[in-house]
């Protein structure tokens, strides 16, 4: 990655965590917020701001994040997701990247932000995600918000809101992870006891499969 290049950190907001009973973003992991360990891993990328998308009101405040407004509250990750790309382009000079994380994988790591924001590197690359056992990862991901808002507004617009769809729309590549711990969700108290007491080892590498899916 660049030094020239603009990171934005955009970290999504847990919607109703109904099942965690507490909203997820201050829920606490190892001595803070599980959303504060995603910020950490942002800035320690090198991003050049972090800020929410999708919380619920004082959370930002909590974490001393800047929320950024969504379009759309209450229509899930694709909401919080526009309003980064609109943050992204309205800061001057604009971001080139938006590096995305749900709020609730406190044990994401930096090479596995790493990986996605250098597939960028590729300006035929719009989007880059994991591709894991359990399947596409989209929300864990880097956008060109250049090349990518308007079709994440189209979506909205229509009432899509799944984020993958809108993925394969655009130029991407799936990146495959070397250890699929590090994005795992906390959904449920059990999650958290689980995630807890689990070790979590960082190897050095994720490698990014050389294909890139063109849109459909």
């Amino acid at each position: 990655m660049s030094g020239l290049v603009r990171v934005l950190g955009l970290i999504l907001g847990g919607g109703q965590s109904s099942r965690m009973g507490a909203d997820k973003a201050l829920v606490d992991f190892g001595g803070k917020p599980m959303a504060a360990h995603v910020a950490a891993t942002m800035h320690e990328l090198g991003a050049v701001e972090v800020m929410l998308g999708g919380a619920a009101p004082g959370v930002g405040a909590a974490l001393g994040l800047a929320v950024a407004t969504e379009p759309k509250p209450g229509f899930g990750p694709m909401s919080g997701l526009a309003a980064g790309m609109t943050a992204a382009r309205r800061t001057s000079p604009p971001f080139d990247i938006v590096v995305v994380c749900p709020c609730d994988t406190p044990a994401v790591a930096v090479h596995d932000l790493r990986v996605l924001v250098d597939c960028l590197d590729d300006p035929g690359i719009d989007v880059a995600c994991f591709g894991t056992s359990r399947g596409l990862e989209p929300l864990i991901s880097a956008w060109r918000p250049e090349t990518c808002a308007s079709a994440i507004a189209d979506a909205i617009a229509a009432g899509r809101g799944a984020v993958r769809d809108v993925i394969g729309q655009l130029r991407h590549i799936i990146c495959g992870a070397d250890n699929e711990l590090t994005l795992a969700n906390i959904n449920t108290t059990n999650d958290l006891r689980s995630a807890l007491t689990t070790t979590v080892r960082h190897s050095k590498g994720i490698v990014a499969r050389p294909s890139v899916e063109e849109p459909s």
